[in-house]
């Protein structure tokens, strides 16, 4: 029996969805039990789904024989009712929401209702998240900007690591987009490592868009250009400029030609 199949029988297919949408607290869960151990649980309402690998101690009572358990979050308590065949589960649930998170949260400045906390809880934007973050320096962040970071992968980890490598005054919408397009630390110490200091987090992530990598860096240093502005990389790698081609180009007699003229050799054909 597939996981939605069973949970089709277990909640009554659809006139079940329709019932449940009146209700902000309250929706279904399924969950996978991975061979690695881990525990893929989502959670659907009418409008809305969220799927995520879990650990089991985030649970309370589950096992796969479990018709009643418990998915533990900071911010409350998803209650689940349902069953198990074998790897798959399926049921309800109801969301509990933990009134010292509330009260704790309007002390740092979040006012919420119990249908926000359960999105808080699903996306686990803990009390602690949030106060590390403002020990970072970001205060104030907005609900959904908080929501964005735990979509995105933008943890405190991340955000600190920046922070070691000079970036101390990125924005929340710098950093989604820099976790969006995949500029990593490691990324950015690579680019350091040829002079690339400071780059502005709309060229880290033009770069990432556009295919300039470390990689690439080093191999146009080999070949006697070091120190290339960050828009002449890009154009070079927009147009195919490859370090292969300018060592082509240098055999064929040509004595360090400008990134400008390599790029307008590209466009008209000249080389290849």
């Amino acid at each position: 029996m597939t996981r939605h199949a069973l949970l089709a029988l277990v909640v009554g297919g659809a006139a079940f969805c329709s019932a449940f949408a009146a209700e902000n607290n309250s929706g279904q869960w399924l969950i996978d039990f991975q061979g690695d151990g881990q525990i893929q649980l989502t959670l659907h309402q009418e409008h809305h789904e969220h799927s995520f690998p879990v650990a089991a101690d985030s649970f309370r009572g589950l096992s796969r024989s479990a018709t009643h358990f418990e998915f533990v979050r900071d911010a409350g308590s998803f209650v689940c009712d349902g069953r198990f065949a074998g790897d798959h589960g399926a049921g309800t649930f109801v969301f509990e929401p933990n009134p010292k998170y509330i009260a704790e949260m309007r002390s740092l400045g979040y006012s919420m209702e119990p249908d926000r906390a359960m999105e808080m809880a699903a996306f686990d934007i803990s009390r602690a998240f949030v106060q590390d973050l403002k020990s970072m320096g970001y205060h104030g962040l907005a609900l959904d900007d908080l929501v964005r970071f735990r979509i995105h992968g933008v943890s405190v980890s991340y955000i600190r690591d920046f922070q070691s490598a000079g970036y101390s005054a990125l924005g929340a919408e710098d950093l989604v987009r820099m976790r969006i397009h995949g500029v990593s630390i490691g990324f950015v110490q690579a680019l350091q490592t040829y002079g690339y200091r400071h780059i502005a987090p709309e060229d880290l992530i033009r770069m990432r868009i556009h295919g300039v990598s470390p990689e690439f860096v080093r191999d146009l240093n080999a070949e006697g250009y070091s120190g290339i502005p960050v828009e002449d990389l890009i154009r070079m790698q927009i147009h195919g400029v490859t370090p292969e081609m300018v060592k082509k180009v240098q055999s064929a007699g040509f004595t360090h030609p400008t990134t400008d003229q390599l790029v307008q050799m590209r466009i008209h054909g000249l080389i290849d």
